[in-house]
């Protein structure tokens, strides 16, 4: 699968969740960053969703979260040959990473959408590294999805 291109295109993408609560910060404290990411797959549909979360914290709450969803339609042809068995798919890591590169993008530019006219302009999302949340294939089982 590694030299073989896939076929994929973006097919939606959602803002889960936006909160910016400017009372937490505290211009004094160090800000923290928090950041996830999650996989799920649609069978019928031959979807991967990439979800991303990120935080701004001070001390322990957040004055800045965002979670955003990018919807993928992948090949069924392609699709299929991720499946490992009838209820689960392997997504492998190198792809599965690629996905996650987009959906980090598109965060970035929601983001700085979201905060251009505030006061929290200057808090912008830095290079992830996404080995860190993507070192292996990932692996959904249909009951997880």
């Amino acid at each position: 699968m590694a030299d073989q291109a896939i076929g994929f295109g973006l097919n939606r993408i959602k803002t889960i969740h936006f909160e910016l609560n400017g009372s937490v910060y505290n211009d004094t404290e160090d800000v923290k960053f928090q950041t996830g990411i999650s996989v799920k797959a649609s069978d019928k549909e031959h979807l991967i969703s990439i979800f991303f979360m990120v935080r701004f914290k001070c001390e322990i709450e957040p004055f800045i979260q965002l979670e955003v969803q990018c919807e993928f339609e992948i090949e069924p042809k392609t699709f299929e040959s991720f499946r490992a068995s009838k209820d689960t798919l392997v997504i492998p890591s190198a792809f599965a990473r690629h996905l996650a590169v987009v959906t980090v993008g598109t965060t970035r530019g929601i983001l700085f959408e979201k905060l251009n006219k505030t006061n929290f302009k200057s808090f912008l999302l830095p290079s992830i590294n996404l080995m860190k949340f993507i070192k292996e294939d990932v692996v959904l089982k249909e009951n997880e999805n």
